[in-house]
C-alpha cells in the first residue's frame, strides 16, 4: 500500500469554504440565518460534510497548539504539505459549534489537517486483483473490509475527504465499517455507488454494471453529474446499461452470494446463462447445440468445476458433451461422450 498523490483542488476549496464556515458561526451574532445556510452548504456535497469535520478536529487542537512553544516551526511545515486524493465524503448531518479562536488558529486549522491526521486511514492507496478462478479477502484502512471474485481488480483510495474504490473489472462485495465520517464509494463504468455502514456487492458486467444490497442503504449516481440513478433497499438489486438505464427488483440473496463459499446456485436458469457464469471461473469454451438453448437448469455447483455441471446436466436431461479441441466443448442432445 502506497501513499496517495496531491489532492485536487475542489478539496483544498471545501477545506477553505470549512474553514470559513467555522469562523462565520462562532462569530458574535450568528443566529439562525447562519445556521440554516450552513445545513445547505452541507447537503451540496458530501465533500462539505467531510471537510467541516476535519477542519472542526484540526481547529479544536490547533486552539491548544497555539500556546504551544515551537507552533511557528510546525506551522511552516504544515503548510507545505498537500492534501491526498479524495473521492467524495460522508452524509453525516451535524451542526458544528465550534470554540471561539483568533484567526491565527483558524489559518492554522485547515493547514494542520494533515500534520494533526496522519495517514493511518487518510492518503492511502492500493491495487487488489485476482485471477481466473481466484478470489481475495482484505481488509481496508478503516476496519472495512472487500471480497474479490475471480478476475478482479480494484484500486483503493483513501484520502481526507473520502473513501473511494475504482472497480476496473469482476466482482467485489464491501463490508462497509461504521463510524467514519468519509463516505465509502465505488465507481464502475461511469456510475457511483455511495454508501456508508453497509454490505453491497458490485458486478462489471461488460456492458454494464449489477449492484446488490445486502445491509444499509446505497445511492447509485451517475460520476458525472451526481444524478441520482436509484436508492436501493435491503434485499434489492440494480442493473444499469452504459445509457444508466436501471432495472430494480428484489433479488436472490442465496444466489447472489454463492460465490462466496466457491458456489453457483441456479433457479431454472437458461443453460446458456448458466455456463456464461462458469465461463467466469474457467477457460473452457463451452458451445451449446441449438436445440438445447431453451434448456433451464437448477441446482448448486462448484465454481471451478465445469465437468461436474456438466456430468449433473447429463445425468439429469438427455443431454450429452463431448470435447471438440483444446479447451472446447460441445453440448448436444444425446449421450455423454468424454471430458474435456
Amino acid at each position: 500500500m502506497t501513499e496517495s498523490q496531491p489532492g485536487t483542488s475542489s478539496d483544498e476549496t471545501a477545506l477553505r469554504d470549512a474553514a470559513a464556515w467555522m469562523v462565520r458561526i462562532a462569530a458574535p451574532g450568528s443566529g439562525a440565518a447562519d445556521r440554516e445556510a450552513l445545513r445547505r452548504w452541507l447537503a451540496e456535497h458530501p465533500r462539505n460534510l467531510a471537510a467541516m469535520d476535519l477542519v472542526e478536529r484540526s481547529w479544536r487542537v490547533a486552539g491548544d497548539l497555539e500556546r504551544t512553544p515551537g507552533i511557528q516551526a510546525e506551522r511552516a511545515r504544515a503548510r507545505r504539505l498537500r492534501l491526498a486524493t479524495a473521492a467524495d465524503a460522508p452524509r453525516r448531518q451535524r451542526l458544528w459549534l465550534a470554540p471561539a479562536a483568533g484567526a491565527g488558529a483558524l489559518a492554522l486549522a485547515a493547514a494542520l489537517a494533515l500534520a494533526l491526521f496522519p495517514p493511518v486511514n487518510y492518503g492511502l492507496g492500493a491495487t487488489h486483483r485476482t485471477a481466473m478462478g481466484q478470489s481475495l479477502e482484505t481488509s481496508l484502512p478503516d476496519g472495512s473490509r472487500v471480497r474479490l471474485n475471480t478476475d478482479t481488480e480494484l484500486h483503493i483510495d483513501y484520502g481526507w475527504l473520502g473513501r473511494h474504490v475504482a472497480l476496473t473489472r469482476g466482482e467485489a462485495e464491501f463490508v462497509v465499517a461504521h463510524g467514519d465520517p468519509r463516505a465509502f464509494t465505488v465507481s464502475v463504468n461511469g456510475i457511483e455507488v455511495r454508501a456508508t455502514g453497509t454490505v453491497f456487492t458490485v458486478r462489471d458486467m461488460g456492458e454494464g454494471t449489477r449492484v446488490f444490497l445486502l445491509e444499509g442503504g446505497v445511492r447509485i449516481l451517475n460520476d458525472g453529474d451526481d444524478i441520482t440513478l436509484a436508492v436501493l433497499r435491503p434485499g434489492e438489486r440494480a442493473e444499469l446499461d452504459r445509457s444508466g438505464i436501471v432495472a430494480l427488483a428484489p433479488a436472490d440473496a442465496a444466489a447472489e452470494r454463492a460465490w462466496l463459499a466457491g458456489q453457483l446456485l441456479f433457479r431454472d436458469t437458461p443453460l446458456p446463462d448458466a455456463l456464461a457464469e462458469f465461463a467466469r471461473y474457467t477457460h473452457v469454451d463451452v458451445q451449446v447445440a441449438p436445440p438445447l438453448r431453451g434448456l433451464s437448469v437448477s441446482g448448486v455447483y462448484r465454481a471451478t468445476d465445469l465437468q461436474a455441471f456438466l456430468d449433473a446436466v447429463s445425468r439429469i436431461h438427455p443431454v450429452g458433451w463431448r470435447q471438440i479441441g483444446p479447451g472446447r466443448v460441445m453440448l448436444e442432445p444425446g449421450p455423454a461422450d468424454k471430458g474435456p
